[in-house]
């Protein structure tokens, strides 16, 4: 499975300013790519551009070499699945219900889900954790159980590809590490990963490949260890860091706080490597 941004550009307004300029991205089976930036870098629009809920203005999306805007949304769905970045469930659907919503794709308006469509629900329940819940209502889940859940929905659809915005935003250092634990789990079994993300030191410790975006354009792209630096983070955030390594090679990003002399002088600390 292979999904390819190839240059593309959007824009929200017909012959407004774009909010995408020439942004290129891949991903490939077994791989978790993150896209960082700042609030309105453009994160989430590449993302709907990826899931083909967004058409660009130029360049093209294309799936296994197939230009995505030639699928049927159906077709899309089949193979790209979405995580959004906030859902509260009014309707107090089970767990397995709504990894069930996933079949959507497979199932005629009015038919019934059949043998392959129940367990494919119980395969993707059991790949994320949640079978123990399956009956439980997601009103009742924590922040990091639905998550999981959107996971598993996106799972059942078949998709070899899932695009997660913003999958952590509400999540405590424990649940994010369990998010992301199975997610790393899912890629090493063949999926691929799309994150949108604040946080580069997750990306530090679960990415492949990341992608820094400021106002609508690519900053950097590559490995973790080539675009996570001090001055990638500086320009991307407007801030200074420090990239820390420790004893066994682990990596860190901490903000970089201005000495109390640099501060009354009104001169800078150069950011770390």
């Amino acid at each position: 499975m292979k999904l390819e941004a190839d240059r593309i550009s959007y824009a929200y307004r017909r012959r407004g300013a774009l909010s995408l300029r020439r942004v290129s991205l891949t991903v490939e089976t077994g791989e978790i790519a993150f896209v960082l930036g700042a609030n309105g870098s453009g994160k989430s629009t590449l993302l709907s551009l990826l899931a083909g809920m967004r058409h660009p203005a130029a360049g093209a999306v294309r799936l296994d070499g197939q230009l995505l805007d030639a699928l049927t949304p159906r077709e899309r769905a089949k193979r790209v699945g979405v995580v959004p970045q906030f859902h509260d469930p009014v309707f107090s659907f089970s767990v397995e219900e709504t990894v069930a919503l996933g079949r959507a794709p497979y199932v005629g308006l009015f038919s019934r889900p059949g043998r392959e469509d129940k367990l494919a629900v119980e395969r993707a329940l059991d790949a994320v954790g949640l079978t123990a819940l399956r009956r439980r209502p997601t009103t009742r889940l924590s922040g990091g159980e639905r998550q999981l859940v959107w996971i598993a929905r996106g799972l059942a659809q078949g998709a070899g590809c899932l695009l997660l915005d913003e999958p952590t935003a509400h999540l405590d250092p424990q649940h994010e590490h369990g998010l992301f634990a199975v997610v790393r789990r899912l890629a090493a079994g063949g999926a691929a990963f799309v994150v949108a993300s604040h946080h580069p030191g997750s990306a530090l410790l679960y990415a492949t490949r990341v992608t820094f975006l400021k106002n609508g354009a690519m900053l950097s792209s590559g490995s973790p260890a080539e675009t996570i630096t001090g001055d990638v983070l500086r320009e991307a955030y407007g801030m200074e860091f420090l990239v820390v390594t420790g004893s066994e090679g682990e990596r860190a990003v901490v903000p970089r706080l201005r000495s109390a002399s640099a501060a009354s002088t009104g001169g800078s600390s150069r950011t770390g490597p």
